[in-house]
């Protein structure tokens, strides 16, 4: 389905002012379906309307049956159980069957609604798009990242495969196969009555379908992503199921991955269901609309009271219409079970709704096309596919290749384009499908013909009025028309562009054939009485004054006032609110006032804010710019204190819809809001600077504090030097006691120099004074000097040093890291009674090497790591050592200096590494 989707791509990036002119045909013609778009441009012909929608019930039987057969062919991939051997009660076909029945009638026949929008539905369709979406996703990505090494592995394999490289060669007439599907899919966006019913009946604004223009596309795109990594997998894995339909299932179930293959076979079955609901839904719609009621008010006219439908006998025949539907779409998928793959199956389906669009697009861009001409071409393509396409797949004997499938599509568009053509130009149209071609081709000109042979008396057309329109409503309607209908002659001859607008409205309610046969029952001399006249339609108005009653409820209690003018700049509609704003007195405002009175009432008690001499000039400059149609938006204070935003809107006919909020609350809340900041912006600047001034003083009393340790301790090291000498001197010259006391007296000297030594280093760590010098140096160069230092130390206490050779190098601070690796040994031996101390290297994969110190002393608690790295702090008080408790804090210190990370590691009573 590749060049399928790529079609509907194309034409949301390129046809969309095309969509955008449909749009606002359907919404300006109150058209509920494809059928009764085509039968309203051709003369409002039911006979037309009902071919179309013969049509598409034709064709939407082999569409829903693919659904069926997809979800089937799932079934047995999954629990390999063949379809044809299956007894009756697993066939899951005819399950998801009933189910659909069920879900048809729930959605789209609960209840009469012949032009109804279904957002609970539409919001269905969307999560069981977002599960489809989601499905396919995660299959991708297993084949693509379980299954092989990512996307350039599956690539580089299925390059050097001679099975998948012998089907990855070009077909023949592959290109011409894929322009094929490619037109498919892009006429499927406007002729399938799924997508009809989608872009432009539930459709409820043009914003919509501007948004669609890059979400769908997108969606469409994301669907797309996995299918050649998926494919490639297939071929390399399975390519005895490249032809079957189970393609996707094949591979999760041959990983032996049944979640994998149950996400796949929900995201199927997700899709298959709102694909067969929507489409039987748009079906029944079309059949009730455009096959239905012409026929009952035809059968009415001919005076068959059989016929007497009531509103329940039309649902049930919609309901039996759905059941039928789907039924004949199961038996079409048992005959043909074993034949035709499904992606053939669905372009068959497609192909025939594709006869559709030259009656379609001809009829909105060429006003020469005539009804004999569209039912001739209809007629004709419908044949060709017949024998071409429809006939073969029912054939278990035969198969439909690609090609010949392409050649159905493209001979059955032609035949149907040539006669479309030729029968239009060798015959005339009717006065009402000129009209109605003007209307269609041309739908911004305002003088489009109507029909003068059609005569109506008011007092018919009120007969009528008076069962399709509540008295509550009467009002509302006569500001939509601009009169008042109940003070109208009986006699009095409607006007017929006004009863070509009245015939619309009630389009929107019981279709465009069943609406121009009622007006036409009413224009011609019958001895149908009008009563009976109105009896034809009664039940389908009841939606039409339903929906009618909700949006005047709506707009009446709607906290923002509304104002609508039409393009002569008169009022025609407002709300209460509107005048709650506003105070306008009694009688000010009626159907019709000019927009200029009351725009120099308000500028008369001071509304514009401006002096008596300036009111004509303030009142000429709005009425500009709404004559100039440009949309606006600002807020105006009343004399009363009173804040009003307003903002208008120019219709697409001319006019203007103004709404008016009252912001009062919200200004001042925004005021006091902006009041409170600034206070508080004045507080916090206050307090910034105090902060800034205590931080100043701080910072020069501890750059004083540093200066004056960094003399002293400069000072001091001289005395403590000169002492270690006298008693180096005097241990050379004294023996026995005397020579024990010196020794004693040098290491007090050397303990108080190595406390002195780490007071000085932490005050220039603290200062900023120490900076790094990096180099590279060899790391045996910093590690054999206190080898040789410490191992006399550790000797004295019975331990074994041991630091391995090494030929690493690295760039760093050669005095800084070697006072490091010394305050680590200098607590290794320290804290180590029995044992040994090891100092080495370990390199590491990313090319960086790290240095190690092992010991198998006393251990520290996991809850004290954090702690013995902090300043002045030892775990062991009671300890008779010398430190300080600065060793590991200068150790932290530095190692953060050379942006260097430093571990640890440790287990109690058996030894610590850093």
């Amino acid at each position: 389905f590749a060049p399928t989707y790529l079609g509907g791509i194309c034409v949301f990036l390129f046809a969309h002012q095309f969509q955008i002119k449909m749009l606002k045909l359907v919404k300006q013609q109150n058209l509920t379906s494809i059928a009764d778009l085509i039968g309203s441009r051709y003369g409002k012909s039911p006979t037309l309307a009902a071919a179309v929608a013969l049509i598409c019930l034709v064709a939407l039987i082999p569409y829903i049956a693919l659904q069926l057969r997809a979800v089937a062919a799932s079934f047995a991939a999954v629990t390999s159980i063949e379809p044809t051997l299956a007894p009756w009660f697993v066939d899951l076909a005819a399950a998801v069957a009933l189910a659909m029945i069920g879900f048809a009638i729930l959605f789209g026949a609960r209840r009469l609604s012949l032009a109804e929008q279904h957002p609970g539905l539409m919001d269905a369709v969307a999560f069981e798009s977002v599960v489809k979406l989601v499905a396919f996703a995660i299959v991708g990505l297993f084949v693509s990242y379980q299954l092989f090494d990512g996307i350039n592995d599956l690539i580089i394999k299925t390059a050097s495969d001679p099975v998948a490289q012998r089907m990855l060669q070009p077909k023949e007439n592959g290109v011409y196969i894929y322009v094929t599907h490619m037109l498919l899919g892009a006429l499927a966006m406007f002729v399938l009555p799924r997508q009809f019913q989608v872009n432009f009946i539930e459709n409820n604004s043009p914003e919509e379908l501007k948004k669609a223009r890059w979400a769908f596309p997108l969606y469409l795109f994301a669907i797309n992503f996995f299918i050649l990594p998926i494919a490639m997998g297939g071929m390399l894995l399975v390519p005895e199921a490249q032809s079957q339909d189970t393609f996707l299932l094949a591979l999760p179930i041959l990983a032996d991955r049944p979640d994998i293959s149950l996400i796949a076979f929900i995201g199927g079955l997700s899709t298959a269901t709102s694909m067969v609901i929507m489409a039987t839904l748009a079906l029944s719609i079309m059949i009730s609309n455009d096959v239905i009621t012409p026929l009952w008010i035809r059968s009415r006219r001919a005076g068959n009271l059989i016929s007497n439908l009531m509103p329940a006998d039309i649902l049930l025949t919609r309901r039996l219409t759905m059941v039928i539907i789907i039924l004949l779409a199961y038996v079409y998928h048992k005959l043909t079970q074993g034949g035709i793959p499904l992606v053939s199956n669905g372009l068959i389906a497609m192909a025939l709704v594709s006869q559709l669009a030259p009656a379609m697009f001809g009829g909105l861009l060429w006003s020469q096309a005539s009804r004999h001409g569209a039912m001739a071409g209809l007629l004709s393509g419908t044949a060709v596919w017949t024998v071409m396409l429809l006939l073969p797949s029912l054939n278990p004997s035969g198969t439909l290749s690609d090609r010949a499938i392409s050649d159905g599509v493209v001979t059955s568009l032609a035949v149907n384009i040539l006669i479309y053509i030729m029968v239009s130009i060798l015959t005339r149209q009717s006065a009402v499908e000129r009209s109605q071609a003007q209307q269609f081709t041309r739908p911004d000109n305002e003088s489009a013909p109507v029909d003068e042979m059609q005569q109506v008396t008011w007092g018919k057309l009120r007969a009528v009025l008076a069962r399709f329109v509540d008295p509550a409503d009467a009002g509302g309607l006569d500001k939509r028309l601009g009169l008042t209908i109940a003070d109208l002659p009986d006699n009095k001859l409607v006007h017929p562009a006004l009863l070509s607008r009245l015939e619309r409205e009630l389009a929107g309610a019981i279709g465009s054939a069943a609406s121009r046969l009622l007006i036409s029952s009413l224009a011609r001399t019958s001895p149908v009485a009008v009563d009976e006249v109105v009896d034809w339609a009664s039940e389908a108005s009841q939606l039409y004054r339903f929906n009618r009653e909700l949006l005047q409820a709506s707009v009446e209690n709607i906290p923002q006032g509304i104002s609508v003018i039409d393009k002569e700049l008169r009022l025609v509609a407002w709300n209460r609110r509107y005048l709650e704003i506003f105070d306008y007195p009694e009688g000010l405002i009626r159907a019709g006032v000019a927009i200029e009175e009351i725009l120099h009432f308000n500028a008369s008690r001071g509304l514009f804010g401006a002096p008596d001499a300036s009111i004509e000039e303030e009142v000429g400059k709005r009425l500009e710019h709404l004559r100039t149609g440009s949309r606006y938006r600002y807020q105006r204070q009343q004399p009363s204190g009173q804040i009003i935003e307003l903002q208008g809107n120019p219709m697409p006919d001319g006019g203007f819809v103004t709404t008016y909020t009252d912001i009062t609350e919200l200004v001042n809340a925004q005021n006091e809001l902006l009041r409170i900041n600034q206070e508080l912006e004045a507080r916090v600047a206050e307090r910034t600077q105090a902060l800034s001034e205590a931080k100043l003083a701080a910072e020069q009393a501890h750059q004083s504090k540093s200066k004056f340790f960094a003399a002293a301790g400069h000072d001091l090291m001289q005395p403590f030097n000169a002492a270690s000498l006298f008693c180096e001197m005097l241990l050379q010259r004294v023996q026995h006691d005397e020579a024990r006391l010196a020794q004693q007296i040098q290491q007090s000297l050397q303990n108080a120099e190595e406390l002195l030594t780490m007071l000085l280093e932490m005050t220039k760590l603290e200062s900023g004074n120490l900076q790094p010098v990096k180099r590279d140096i060899a790391l045996w160069d910093i590690m054999e000097p206190l080898q040789a230092s410490f191992q006399m130390l550790a000797q004295e206490k019975g331990l074994t040093l041991r630091m391995h050779h090494t030929q690493a190098v690295v760039h760093t601070d050669q005095k800084i890291l070697q006072r490091i690796l010394q305050n680590l040994l200098t607590n290794a031996i320290r804290y180590t009674n029995s044992g040994r101390i090891v100092c080495g290297i370990r390199r590491r994969p990313d090319n960086t090497v790290e240095l190690q110190v092992w010991d198998t002393g006393r251990g520290i608690p996991p809850e004290k790591f954090q702690e013995i790295f902090m300043e002045f702090k030892q775990l062991d008080q009671q300890d008779h050592n010398p430190g300080l408790g600065l060793g590991l804090a200068i150790v932290d210190r530095m190692c953060k200096l050379l942006d260097l990370p430093l571990r640890l590691h440790s287990t109690l009573d058996k030894g610590t590494c850093f």
